[in-house]
């Protein structure tokens, strides 16, 4: 058996860009893994500045002298995050590592070739290397890891000579002291994989590498000398073929080199994410790896992984008798309730709530009548261990509820992500495309850079374009608006909330999936976990404009604690069929945690969000509480919530199992800042259970 271990990541400018966490914020999250504690930018190409995200283990010290791994996302060369690696990163933080994670020029996002790819992770080595002194780290115990493509270029790193980016100091060598291979492509040559694969790869993949397959393989290219080395691999990869594993192994040994494979009977391509298999393989690779990394004196005995899932939980796979509980639909009981609506609960009631939901009913009482003190129109939903545990309104119809309906959006543009990568479309699709491919013509020739403009972008708040916000009356009028909005910045540089990049969202998921984006969303969202359907306005012939995707989808209440719900137990949902995977809970993940490539961009003045500094706790059409600042220091910083005008919300908190929803008409509330700080201050006080 032979063992590679993950590769550490660096570049080359050492531009800081992201600081220190806040001291409040959690080392770890139920719902996934910690926040890196700073964003560097390594390397800077032409107007394309790469980051590298960096965990710092608990007693880190700049003066220490601590191994490093650098992780390299999968995706083909052509996409991927760097948040792919965020668990493994975070638990070798945790065991005194510093553990890197490093973004690389793609073909999606820069139309870049494999050579690029290789190019920039050798930088990401070489600046770990020449920052070393400052970050705390051995020069002489940095790993490179990845998987897949990451793999691939984790193993580059280490193996293939040449590929250097013009201008660097190659005085201070690429090269890593050790690898940590997770099923990674080895062998590029059309051959060395399955027939069905040939093809594609002998046509438009190959005409990308930048150079001769073979010259880019580290199966052919390995030599006396390499790293040391761990490679994990499933036998059943039919994207990969494990026989490439074995392949690189065997020459790795005959030259001398120490390699181990680590093999999976019956796994496939990715086994090794967080949150399959209910984590059995993740742990287990993590386990591995540990012990490979122990062997090399980089980490002193004494493995924790258990105790890292226990602080960070899965709820990935379905757990048979973990008695999760799932709301069936309203028209069928809907939610478990402790209280009725707008009556106060006796004596003994309140003592049930208590013990079932381990809230206090009058602390929740107070938060009410917080709400109702304001004037207008208001309803609020209390859902805890799966209880509706405080529920108030003063209307009954379905209301709008503003800028939540971005969050909407977001989900239904990551689960045509989903499905388009399951096969499901003609058209592929995912967040790094660029957005024009599935947009009017029009759009990209009136402007040729909007062709820079990825989804990432659009649901990140970073497109570039005038942050248009309005007026919305008129929504044919506005289809044409927004279609019209001018380039003001390149994207990922300037941070700008707005409605019309998340109105054009609603056109690309019409061209994708060929249904309005109101019909594609209560069929693959709202149905699954039993909501009724979700009312989205039209402009024109479609749904969306500010009254459509942005802003303006109308639901109950109880609908929108469920999509809470949902996004709480991280995509999956149960009834009476069983057990469905809504979204995959990377997906969620990925959705409803900061972006760390928001903090190098500049806030916008003016901006429509009016909180300076916003792009420090925003995700994907979501926000965060990660640095407090936006629901106050009283509410955990694992919370998320979408938001709208009127101080709509719909918070998740998972380290208290909870979700909270209010909806309602005031528009007076804009111009009370304390509004969410106050609000939930009084709801995490009525927790008397955490």
């Amino acid at each position: 058996m032979t063992r590679s271990c993950p590769s550490a990541i660096v570049t080359l400018s050492v531009v800081l860009i992201a600081i220190a966490t806040s001291a409040q914020e959690p080392d770890a999250r139920s719902a996934g893994a910690r926040s890196p504690d700073r964003v560097e930018i390594y390397k800077t190409i032409g107007d394309v500045k790469l980051p590298i995200e960096i965990y710092l283990p608990p007693d880190h010290k700049p003066t220490d002298h601590r191994p490093a791994i650098v992780f390299f996302f999968g995706g083909g060369w052509s996409n991927g995050t760097t948040k792919q690696f965020a668990h493994q990163c975070a638990y070798l933080a945790s065991r005194g590592m510093v553990a890197l994670a490093a973004d690389y020029r793609v073909y999606n996002r820069q139309q870049a070739q494999v050579v690029d790819c290789v190019a920039d992770a050798k930088s990401a080595i070489r600046w770990t290397r020449q920052n070393a002194a400052r970050l705390g780290i051995d020069p002489d115990k940095i790993v490179s890891a990845g998987g897949s493509a990451g793999g691939h270029l984790a193993a580059a790193v280490g193996t293939i000579n040449g590929f250097e980016q013009a201008g660097e100091d190659i005085s201070v060598s690429s090269r890593p002291n050790a690898m940590a291979l997770f099923n990674p492509a080895l062998d590029l040559r059309a051959e060395a994989f399955p027939p069905e694969r040939q093809k594609k790869r002998e046509g438009g993949f190959e005409s990308r590498m930048g150079a001769k397959p073979e010259s880019l393989s580290p199966a052919l290219q390995a030599a006396a000398g390499a790293p040391p080395a761990i490679v994990f691999h499933g036998e059943a990869d039919s994207t990969v073929p494990f026989a490439q594993a074995q392949q690189f192994t065997e020459r790795m040994k005959a030259a001398g080199n120490r390699c181990e494979l680590v093999s999976y009977p019956g796994k496939g391509h990715g086994f090794f994410n967080f949150g399959r298999d209910g984590n059995q393989s993740f742990a287990n690779s993590l386990r591995h790896l540990d012990a490979f990394l122990v062997g090399l004196n980089y980490l002193q005995a004494g493995e924790k992984v258990e105790a890292y899932l226990e602080q960070v939980p899965s709820k990935a796979a379905p757990k048979a008798a973990d008695g999760a509980y799932f709301p069936p639909p309203e028209s069928r009981g809907g939610w478990r309730t402790l209280v009725t609506a707008n009556e106060a609960p006796s004596a003994e009631q309140k003592a049930r709530i208590r013990e079932l939901a381990g809230l206090d009913w009058d602390g929740l009482h107070e938060a009410w009548k917080y709400c109702a003190g304001f004037g207008g129109r208001s309803s609020v939903v209390v859902i805890r261990h799966g209880w509706l545990a405080g529920e108030w309104f003063n209307y009954d119809t379905p209301h709008g509820i503003a800028s939540c309906t971005k969050s909407l959006t977001a989900l239904s543009t990551a689960k045509l992500c989903e499905l388009s990568a399951a096969g499901e479309f003609k058209k592929k699709i995912d967040f790094d495309s660029p957005a024009w491919k599935y947009l009017p013509a029009s759009w990209s020739e009136q402007d040729p850079r909007r062709k820079a403009i990825a989804l990432r972008h659009m649901l990140t708040m970073s497109s570039g374009l005038d942050p248009y916000d309005g007026p919305y009356r008129d929504l044919d009028a506005y289809g044409q608006t927004i279609l019209t909005q001018q380039v003001e910045a390149p994207p990922g540089t300037v941070w700008a909330y707005a409605s019309a990049p998340v109105d054009l969202l609603s056109l690309v998921v019409e061209d994708v999936s060929g249904k309005l984006l109101s019909d594609f969303f209560n069929e693959q969202i709202a149905a699954p976990i039993g909501a009724a359907p979700v009312q989205f306005p039209q402009f024109g012939t479609h749904s969306g404009g500010s009254g459509g995707p942005g802003g303006g989808a109308r639901l109950a209440t109880r609908d929108h604690a469920r999509l809470g719900y949902l996004l709480l137990h991280e995509g999956e949902w149960r009834d009476e069929s069983g057990t469905k995977q809504v979204l995959t809970p990377e997906t969620v993940r990925l959705l409803t945690a900061w972006e760390p490539r928001l903090e190098s961009e500049t806030y916008r003045e003016p901006n429509f969000a009016r909180i300076k500094g916003a792009q420090n706790f925003y995700g994907y059409l979501f926000w965060t509480n990660r640095t407090q600042e936006s629901l106050g220091t009283a509410t955990p910083a694992d919370a998320f919530y979408m938001s709208g005008w009127g101080k709509q919300i719909c918070c998740v908190i998972p380290s208290l199992d909870l979700v909270f929803v209010r909806v309602g008409s005031n528009a007076e509330l804009n111009s009370h800042p304390e509004y969410y700080p106050e609000l939930l201050s009084r709801v995490v006080a009525s927790v008397v259970e955490k």
